[in-house]
């Protein structure tokens, strides 16, 4: 008899949040308890273990190597691997959205068979012009965020529970570089490729992109900071440069048949 293949529903949370309210989401880095959940992968292209990760979570995002069998990896030079407490998750970032310390950029679902990749981007296209002996050209670059997931059940058994979850997960960030030339804007690209084992309806999170954003306001008095060249005694224009970081949450469950 022909046997259904399994389906595994993927959540994905991508969330830009102030670096200190990050802190808060209840996100376990590093190393506690080796039964959990354990991965390997690249960080920022050199090789390393992200390491298994611990099965109590943490109220502080603590960005510290990751060591197994002597290997240590490079979290906070790239992108780094963790896991979340998925019960209280939604409830931490709703509350950062009411306070104005993270936002949910992007919340897809996508659905695919055991063992077939997913694909999840998020992400714009950048015009720039070209000028050349045919004319004014317009071309478009694409930065983005990509996700490419692969599940697979580690177990068919119906009657096991907490059922583990073979993620194998490629991470790809495309962002405008400060650097530019006539033939158009350079793209900084950050890449991770990782393989986590983790349980049924758990929450896995990549991090360490970080992102800063600049921003402007002028502040001054009614009507007399409008005056022409005199309204600048009467007001005031500010610059600040706020760091956020980039997280994205991961919540693979399968789909009951």
């Amino acid at each position: 008899l022909d046997l259904e293949v399994p389906q595994v529903q993927i959540e994905a949370r991508i969330v830009q949040a102030d670096t200190n309210y990050s802190r808060s989401l209840g996100v376990q880095w590093g190393i506690q308890n080796v039964n959990q959940l354990s991965g390997t992968g690249v960080a920022n292209f050199r090789t390393g273990n992200v390491g298994p990760f611990g099965a109590q979570t943490s109220n502080f995002l603590v960005n510290l190597p990751a060591t197994v069998g002597g290997l240590v990896s490079t979290p906070g030079a790239g992108f780094t691997i963790g896991r979340a407490d998925g019960a209280l998750l939604d409830v931490r970032l709703s509350a950062g959205e009411l306070l104005g310390l993270s936002k949910v950029i992007a919340s897809p679902k996508i659905t695919t068979l055991d063992k077939r990749e997913a694909k999840i981007s998020q992400g714009e296209s950048i015009p720039f012009q070209t000028t050349s002996l045919q004319g004014t050209q317009t071309t478009f670059v694409d930065a983005n965020l990509e996700l490419n997931v692969t599940p697979q059940i580690t177990s068919r058994d119906p009657k096991e529970v907490g059922k583990l979850i073979m993620m194998k997960v490629r991470a790809t960030r495309n962002a405008v570089g400060a650097r530019s030339n006539p033939a158009g804007p350079s793209i900084d690209r950050r890449e991770a490729n990782t393989q986590v084992n983790i349980r049924d309806g758990e929450t896995m999170v990549i991090g360490g992109v970080f992102i800063d954003s600049q921003n402007n306001s002028v502040v001054g008095i009614p009507y007399l900071s409008r005056v022409p060249v005199l309204g600048w005694l009467f007001k005031q224009k500010t610059e600040s440069v706020a760091k956020q970081e980039l997280l994205i949450f991961l919540t693979p469950s399968i789909v009951k048949s």
